[in-house]
């Protein structure tokens, strides 16, 4: 999957990280108008996949430099803004889905 070198893996990882903000962004749009989990399941299996990638990627990084690697601080930090943006992206997604929760029950309520 990569080559010996923490370059590489950050690399990879950055990649990973660019595609779940991408799958973020598709999720917050789509919780705009969603009504049913047909159109945001198959994202959230999507971002379970590559969240779970992620995580293999970094137990590989953690196995083969178990020491800090200092060269690597500019990406690592890129690594870090970016999973900043995730982390904001999913979290409007989860209160936009909660606040439609929110409007159906209410209009159930009232029928």
């Amino acid at each position: 999957m990569f080559d010996d070198s923490p370059d590489d893996i950050f690399s990879e990882m950055e990649v990973t990280v660019d595609r779940l903000i991408t799958v973020a962004e598709e999720l917050r749009e789509a919780s705009f108008q969603v009504t049913s989990s047909e159109m945001i399941g198959p994202l959230q299996k999507e971002q379970e996949r590559l969240l779970e990638e992620l995580s293999v990627i970094e137990g590989m990084f953690k196995k083969k430099f178990p020491h800090s690697v200092p060269n690597s601080t500019e990406v690592r930090g890129r690594i870090s803004k970016k999973l900043e943006t995730f982390q904001l992206l999913n979290q409007e997604f989860i209160n936009n889905l909660n606040k439609l929760k929110e409007v159906i029950q209410f209009q159930k309520k009232e029928h």
